[in-house]
């Protein structure tokens, strides 16, 4: 009997198909993509006399992500298992190539330079432990699929966790930020702020228990985000409302807060949900969101710490203050340094 696999899913019904490569590790937006960042990181590497540790690096690890998802290529995209793969890449990979091109085409190649330097040991040691990984991976899927233990009390009811579940989700975690808050009224903080890059220190144990709660928050956005990826005919108003309040917030804190990751993070969320469903990126979704992240967020967020560290605020509370004035003056933000 031949082994079979899922490849496929469309509208929550899985279909099985024979043993080999989904069609994903095979299309050419995936061959392209990689492809492309390879060839990025190569070309600005020479083009900043890069040392070829880096650039002979860059080309070795691109093989070695090839090589390790076509051994983890039975499966749809995001799987965990494949995850793994793409993360260690996005750090070692997209990172430095785009940041070093970023800063040639500024004008700044000194600091590509260091972008590229900075990682290039790492190169070495990421590409042989990925095809590692994707090895011991592909047994133990192999290995655990044959002893029949799954955990499918975890899995939601359909393609994704009813209202109900999100709303009871939401409602702990504002539990939790109104306990903060009425503690800190009361005097008792319990937490301090490191820096404001999102940096805490829990100093009373049972505070940090109750802040704990809102840890749940990446489940309630990932849901809302896998949501907001399905046919919008579908999606219940209630659910509509909850991906409004969400990404308002998300947009608010990122804009008066001086940390502009969330809504990065949002958005891969979003992005992952869409890739999950439909196997291919939402490339128009992504460019228009990634104009605007570098063209408006970015810059709006980064002069005003810039503007809070100048000033001397260090904890998160103390830059707060400064974000607000620049949505209210824009003259600041446009103002010629």
């Amino acid at each position: 009997m031949s082994t079979l696999n899922i490849c496929a899913i469309d509208s929550g019904i899985r279909v099985r198909n024979p043993v080999g490569c989904c069609g994903w590790f095979q299309s050419n937006w995936f061959l392209l993509s990689l492809g492309g960042v390879v060839a990025m990181a190569i070309f600005t590497g020479l083009y900043t006399d890069a040392p070829m540790t880096y650039v002979f690096g860059q080309l070795v690890l691109g093989l070695s992500v090839y090589v390790s998802l076509s051994l983890l290529a039975d499966r749809p995209l995001i799987n965990p298992i494949q995850a793994v793969v793409g993360t260690f890449y996005w750090w070692f990979g997209v990172g430095p190539a785009v940041i070093a091109t970023r800063s040639v085409l500024l004008g700044t190649p000194h600091a590509a330079l260091d972008a590229e330097v900075s990682c290039m040991e790492a190169l070495w040691v990421v590409a042989p432990g990925l095809l590692l990984y994707a090895i011991v991976a592909r047994w133990t899927l192999n290995w655990f699929s044959r002893t029949g233990a799954y955990a499918r009390f975890l899995l939601p009811a359909g393609n994704n966790y009813r209202p109900q579940v999100i709303i009871a989700y939401l409602s702990l975690m504002g539990f939790s930020v109104a306990a903060l808050v009425v503690l800190q009224w009361m005097g008792i903080q319990g937490r301090e702020e490191t820096s404001f890059f999102g940096g805490t220190k829990t100093t009373i144990w049972w505070v940090g228990v109750i802040a704990a709660v809102g840890s749940i928050a990446p489940f309630v956005t990932s849901a809302l985000m896998a949501a907001l990826a399905a046919t919008w005919k579908t999606i219940p108003w209630v659910v509509w409302i909850l991906i409004g309040v969400v990404v308002a917030q998300t947009v608010m804190f990122a804009l008066f807060g001086g940390w502009k990751s969330p809504i990065a993070i949002l958005g891969a969320y979003f992005v992952c949900a869409y890739v999950s469903r439909y196997q291919r990126p939402p490339w128009l979704i992504m460019t228009v969101g990634a104009l605007v992240f570098l063209v408006i967020i970015t810059p709006f967020v980064s002069y005003g710490r810039h503007i809070a560290i100048s000033s001397g605020a260090k904890p998160r509370p103390r830059e707060n203050k400064y974000f607000p004035r620049f949505s209210t003056t824009p003259g600041h933000f446009c103002r010629p340094q």
